[in-house]
């Protein structure tokens, strides 16, 4: 994710710390980014706050989609 907008330094919030994993939890600079990945555990929507030098808030949410199970690649046993 990039910020853009807003004063630095950002404050980076997750909605389930356990399960919602930001790389850093401030950033700052030109062009401030950083990573969210999601853990283990049953989730739907998660959501992430950034909030500016000022107080200032945006809160973006991201849908987690089941993915397909692969297909198993073994060979059968008999």
């Amino acid at each position: 994710m990039t910020i853009v907008g807003g004063t630095p330094p950002y404050r980076i919030v997750s909605s389930l710390p356990d399960q919602v994993i930001v790389s850093k939890t401030e950033v700052t600079g030109k062009n401030p980014t950083f990573k969210v990945t999601t853990g283990s555990g049953c989730m739907e929507t998660i959501s992430v706050t950034v909030i500016d030098y000022h107080s200032k808030t945006a809160v973006f949410s991201v849908t987690v989609e089941k993915g397909e199970k692969p297909e198993d690649t073994a060979p059968p046993t008999t």
